[in-house]
């Protein structure tokens, strides 16, 4: 029988080089308002207010 290894990284690895467990949920959340932003489903200002209300809790989430 022949074992075969993935050459993929596990969530664990990830999350531990990322910095924090939050990381992968807040860059998510970026991404989805960005979406949002360019199809007209929310406008600049909008944008502009949650992303920094985003960043701060990312920023607050990590150890000083």
């Amino acid at each position: 029988m022949t074992t075969r290894r993935s050459g993929g990284i596990s969530s664990a690895e990830t999350d531990s080089e990322s910095g924090g467990d939050g990381d992968e949920g807040v860059e998510r959340d970026l991404f989805a308002l960005k979406v949002m932003r360019d199809r007209g489903l929310i406008s600049q200002t909008d944008y502009d207010t949650r992303r920094a209300e985003l960043l701060g809790e990312a920023q607050a989430g990590r150890p000083g």
